[in-house]
């Protein structure tokens, strides 16, 4: 991975970074707090009052803007980087972001997706392609600045198959436009889940998560209880069809790292 230089740490402004702390927390009027385990209400009422309470504030009150969000590049987009000793791996990164519309049942299909993805993924580049050791995948939806969702597959290996394997992982978004994933990976994904919301929803960090997320979108306390429903209906047609709907295999960001005396640029893979 990256490291940070020397020159580059030395460029860090402190002065400017304690300024920015200090603006960011000298007004708690428009914070949200999230207290979440097995507490008494009255001491934790007592502790609120005595340490939150008393916090100075005002009047203002603020909101993010979306115009400082950068944004998935239009086109597809390939870079190539060079750092490291010569022995070490080269790396891969591939991304693919387009909007959807924001709805439960949209956020449960691009879950789906994901643990689609991270199981076929790692059958076809590990098992079968032996090209890397573990591909690291993640597919999440988000509502701000506007519903979309990104797509992102890391991993590590031999810098000359760095194309090969890449092809071979659009290849597999494809065949899920096409035919969705096997029905094997969607019965194993559906398994995983049951089994997951089961096990999280015992702990105080799934709690936290998933209040603090819902108010922050604005949405339904009550939508994870037709997370299981949802999951229950969804068919390998039905992500071929969203899959086509809203995912692009031909709008890609790429990005290879070779060391530093690595592998000359990509010929042909650059778009």
């Amino acid at each position: 991975m990256l490291n940070y230089t020397e020159e580059y740490r030395n460029k860090g402004d402190y002065e400017k970074a304690f300024k920015l702390y200090q603006e960011r927390f000298a007004n708690p009027a428009d914070f949200t707090f999230f207290f979440t385990g097995n507490f008494d209400e009255k001491e934790l009422i007592g502790c609120m009052e005595t340490y939150f309470a008393s916090m100075p504030t005002n009047n203002a009150k603020e909101d993010f803007k979306t115009s400082v969000f950068k944004s998935f590049p239009k086109e597809s987009t390939y870079s190539e980087l060079h750092f490291g000793a010569d022995d070490a791996a080269s790396w891969v990164g591939l991304g693919f972001s387009e909007p959807i519309e924001w709805s439960e049942e949209n956020e449960v299909m691009i879950d789906v997706i994901n643990q689609s993805l991270e199981i076929e993924a790692l059958e076809v580049i590990r098992e079968k392609m032996g090209g890397v050791y573990s591909p690291m995948v993640q597919v999440a939806a988000t509502k701000y600045p506007t519903p979309h969702y990104i797509a992102l597959v890391l991993f590590s290996c031999n810098g000359s198959n760095t194309d090969k394997l890449s092809d071979a992982v659009v290849k597999i978004l494809a065949n899920f436009s096409k035919k969705g994933p096997k029905t094997a990976t969607l019965e194993k994904v559906k398994e995983q889940t049951y089994r997951s919301m089961q096990e999280d929803q015992q702990t105080n960090r799934y709690w936290h998560n998933y209040i603090s997320t819902q108010y922050f979108n604005g949405d339904d306390l009550n939508e994870m209880n037709q997370t299981k429903a949802i999951v229950e209906k969804i068919t390998v047609k039905d992500i071929a069809a969203f899959m086509q709907k809203n995912f692009k295999t031909d709008h890609i960001l790429k990005v290879y790292m070779y060391p530093e005396s690595g592998k000359p640029a990509a010929k042909g893979k650059k778009k």
